[in-house]
């Protein structure tokens, strides 16, 4: 437990080196959707412009990158938003972005919910350990502080999941750069649910900006 504690206050630090950013509409993608439902699901990065919320910059860009894909995405008003930031609230950076997202949700809860899932990545990927240990790790998840395959299960189950009122979800999903955390669950999720290989995912995570994702996440993807 001792070392857990260690490991987590040591990726904290490392979270924290993470400078505070602007959304960027390059780095918004859709990972997947539901037909039968409409629900729609999209990673990208921190939806901020200037210390307010970018409902407007962001709902644009994931039409457009849903038209991209030949899909309609809902208008205005017939869909709601729900905001998975991967923020972690004790960073004095991040927290400042994360409290943006809070209250826009709590003056606008018509529009969608906010759901914090603070990643930590991992310190130690599974690849340290022997062959036999990284099976019985990957079966229970211990070695994983984010348990990432839980995560990218609720995502799963999100999308194919009808709203009571009938509307589409639209879920976004985002650290700050959407790059390291983003590519960890995104890219955990690609592998699960599209059968991707670890090296293809990994590959279009370090397309996602001029550099790699962190060995943190690579190690949490792993």
């Amino acid at each position: 437990a001792r070392m857990a504690a260690l490991a987590a206050a040591a990726l904290v630090a490392m979270v924290g080196a993470v400078a505070a950013e602007s959304f960027v509409p390059g780095r918004t993608y859709l990972l997947d959707h539901d037909p039968k439902t409409g629900n729609m699901l999209f990673r990208g990065n921190n939806p901020n412009v200037g210390g307010a919320f970018a409902w407007d910059e962001l709902t644009t860009t994931m039409a457009a990158v849903a038209q991209n894909h030949s899909l309609t995405f809902p208008a205005a008003g017939a869909f709601t938003l729900t905001d998975i930031s991967m923020l972690v609230g004790l960073d004095p950076k991040e927290s400042k972005d994360l409290k943006v997202e809070q209250d826009y949700f709590k003056a606008n809860p018509s529009k969608g919910s906010l759901v914090n899932w603070p990643l930590l990545t991992d310190l130690f990927g599974p690849c340290l350990t022997s062959a036999s240990k990284r099976e019985a790790e990957a079966k229970s998840g211990k070695w994983d502080l984010d348990d990432t395959p839980k995560k990218v299960a609720t995502l799963k189950q999100w999308l194919t999941t009808p709203a009571s009122d009938g509307k589409p979800t639209i879920l976004y999903v985002h650290c700050e750069a959407g790059v390291d955390r983003t590519g960890e669950m995104a890219g955990s999720y690609m592998m699960q649910y599209f059968n991707q290989t670890y090296t293809q995912v990994l590959s279009f995570d370090d397309s996602v900006e001029p550099r790699k994702i962190s060995g943190a996440a690579e190690n949490g993807l792993q």
